[in-house]
């Protein structure tokens, strides 16, 4: 049975529909099917239709290599990426079903594709090939995995993982909310709005708690007129008019010399 044939048998259908879904080649997919349905409405078989149409059939298989080998490095780096950061992520290697496993699984399912030798084979291939979730699911992954590789190679994932060892309870359900997103299919729930607003509370978080700095210390004060302490010589009537006369010459002397210090003494002198 020939490529074509496989397509329009019934029992092979299915390798049409997951085309469309895996691939994202619609375009051509469903201008045969559109076709066919017109044919139909008049009164004639959609398979009959397809029979006559196997350029268009092998023109989708090409289109399909192409696309595989379009994103297959993308399908490949975006499973490497989710299982380097499965922690944060709340994935794990052993996981048989979603983001990782969908990831893996999509990412095999292009090499294969890819690597089909003859139209039967890739038809064959889409057809029999098992895979953990929907096709609906593969297919967004695949058709995804190049930007999303983009934002999860920006990630500042040092941030993320910051949270890990933090006390505080939000940054506890920070984690659990970006785990939770992460352990579903893209289909389910998009990861990178929920990566952009995990890192943007993760920076709030941690900011909030940075110690001020210390204040200013005060400024120096101004120089005096030089390092040495200033003298002041009392004669002996000063001295013995009294403690108020005394601190009144201390307190002249002191506004004479500003800035500087003013050491007093008691010497008797011949």
């Amino acid at each position: 049975m020939g490529s074509f044939e496989r397509f329009t048998t019934k029992a092979h259908f299915n390798s049409l529909k997951r085309l469309v879904l895996l691939t994202g080649l619609a375009t051509t997919a469903v201008k045969l099917l559109v076709t066919a349905a017109g044919v139909a409405d008049a009164g004639g078989s959609p398979l009959d239709l397809l029979a006559r149409l196997p350029a268009s059939v092998a023109d989708l298989a090409r289109r399909t290599r192409e696309a595989a080998r379009h994103q297959r490095p993308h399908a490949h780096e975006l499973a490497r990426l989710l299982e380097t950061h499965a922690a944060i992520l709340g994935t794990s290697a052993i996981d048989t079903s979603g983001r990782l496993a969908t990831a893996r699984a999509a990412a095999r399912l292009l090499d294969d594709l890819e690597r089909a030798a003859t139209d039967t084979m890739l038809v064959e291939l889409l057809d029999a090939a098992e895979l953990p979730t929907e096709d609906q699911a593969v297919g967004r992954s695949t058709l995804t995995a190049a930007p999303l590789v983009q934002t999860l190679s920006r990630t500042r994932w040092e941030l993320l993982d910051a949270l890990g060892s933090d006390p505080d309870p939000e940054a506890g359900q920070i984690r659990a909310e970006l785990a939770r997103v992460g352990a579903l299919n893209e289909f389910q729930a998009p990861l990178q709005p929920a990566l952009e607003k995990a890192e943007r509370d993760a920076v709030r978080l941690l900011t909030s708690r940075r110690p001020q700095p210390p204040p200013p210390p005060p400024p120096p004060q101004p120089p005096g007129n030089g390092d040495e302490p200033a003298t002041l010589a009392l004669d002996p009537d000063a001295i013995t008019a009294g403690a108020e006369e005394l601190v009144g010459r201390l307190r002249l002397f002191a506004e004479r010399h500003p800035g500087r210090r003013v050491r007093v003494t008691w010497q008797a002198e011949p």
